[in-house]
């Protein structure tokens, strides 16, 4: 993670469409998007022959810390290694360790995760995890979760 803050780091820009088109908005001639860029994870708990697929308005940042993020996850029952989180002005950066990273933004709400190789499944795994965590401690907004018959062809 020590790659995210400094030098070739820049917020995402509200209108997302330029992260896909790569244009250039700002007068530096900068991107106005992450040299790695971000993307939006759907949260999915895989089961074996089903997921829950979770929908969301948007997780409550406004009372979240470092510190409060790191005692959440502490008081469950079946964690045995602390997570790391960082704070950005943008994102808290949440991590398992040996797993992929998952940003929340702290101005839309939302779950992202970095565009760096890992596999989507995993990432919309942990993703899973953050917002059954968030919303045992009710900072989930109109979360829904809907189970998903995984067809055996696809899942191959």
């Amino acid at each position: 993670m020590s790659g995210l803050s400094g030098p070739g780091y820049y917020p995402v820009p509200k209108n997302k469409s330029s992260i896909i088109s790569g244009k250039q908005n700002n007068l530096s001639g900068k991107p106005d998007y992450p040299v790695k860029a971000i993307e939006e994870i759907i949260p999915i708990q895989f089961h074996r022959s089903t997921m829950q697929v979770y929908s969301y308005r948007k997780i409550k940042v406004d009372c979240l810390t470092v510190k409060t993020i790191e005692t959440y996850y502490a008081l469950l029952p079946r964690i045995q290694e602390e997570i790391r989180v960082m704070d950005s002005p943008l994102y808290f950066f949440i991590q398992y360790p040996k797993k992929p990273v998952i940003l929340l933004s702290k101005e839309d709400g939302r779950l992202y995760g970095m565009r760096d190789g890992s596999i989507l499944k995993q990432k919309q795994h942990q993703a899973s995890i953050v917002m059954r965590v968030f919303f045992k401690y009710g900072l989930v907004e109109n979360m829904i979760r809907q189970t998903v018959k995984i067809d055996d062809k696809t899942n191959s």
